[in-house]
């Protein structure tokens, strides 16, 4: 049997926070106000599909997909200030963020299954697969004004391009046999391989003199690979009756990082 979908949404919101707090300290008190509205539009593609078949009187094969990918645009307009006791100005803040990406994801599995010329005597193998990877690029700017005395003290601006990007694939794979021992009971082995690799690159520019976003600023970006790979294996006992039943097992593994 074959079965698929398709799903396709498109998604437009538009709105806005406004959070007022008031601080009471022993000795005085102080305010601290924000404002945010923002303007976000999503598109949505996804698909899944399954193929199931009978390979014989034994066996049989059973796979499943699915995926999709989501492209983002987000803009934020950010307004705060902080109070003091008279309601004058301590700082002040306007921040602009935004910001386009794109998500996409592929996922799979296969199971395979046999029965053996042994009444209860079975042979099975599963394959998992995941993967996704994240990319988007913006822009941050920011006004920051720090004040002393009713006045501005100092003016802190912030103007960068920020680049990110990140990748994950995980693999699960497991073989599975069962052995009677009599009409209630049975061994279960299994053996499998697990990898998981992840990556990310996450880099801000600041805004060179001409006008150029070249100067990476080395305190906001970073970079890592992380690799992980398992053998893994187990045994279980299995014992089932009108009234009682009964199952106990252990696994074992060896991960390389």
């Amino acid at each position: 049997s074959v079965n698929g979908n398709n799903k396709i949404m498109k998604l437009h919101v538009n709105g806005e926070n406004t959070t007022n707090t008031k601080y009471n300290l022993p000795d005085t008190v102080y305010y601290n106000n924000q404002r945010e509205n923002f303007n976000n539009d999503i598109l949505r593609n996804a698909v899944n599909g399954s193929y199931e078949i009978q390979l014989d009187s034994s066996s049989s094969i059973k796979i499943y997909a699915d995926g999709g990918i989501n492209h983002k645009t987000t803009n934020s307009n950010f307004y705060s200030e902080a109070l003091n006791a008279d309601s004058a100005f301590v700082n002040k803040s306007q921040r602009n963020i935004n910001t386009t990406g794109d998500q996409r994801s592929v996922n799979s599995s296969i199971l395979w299954k046999k029965k053996l010329k042994k009444k209860g005597r079975t042979l099975s193998f599963n394959f998992n697969e995941q993967y996704s990877s994240n990319s988007s690029k913006g822009y941050l700017k920011a006004i920051n004004d720090f004040y002393f005395n009713g006045a501005v003290a100092t003016t802190d601006i912030i103007d960068q391009y920020k680049v990110s990007e990140s990748e994950n694939m995980s693999l699960d794979t497991k073989l599975t046999y069962s052995e009677p021992i009599s009409k209630v009971s049975s061994l279960v082995f299994n053996y499998g391989v697990v990898v998981n690799n992840s990556n990310s690159t996450r880099n801000s520019y600041n805004k060179a003199g001409d006008g150029k976003y070249a100067d990476l600023d080395s305190i906001y970006s970073n970079e890592y690979k992380f690799n992980v790979f398992t053998h893994r294996t187990g045994m279980s006992y299995s014992f089932y009756a009108k009234k009682v039943k009964f199952n106990v097992g252990s696994n074992i593994g060896l991960t390389d990082f």
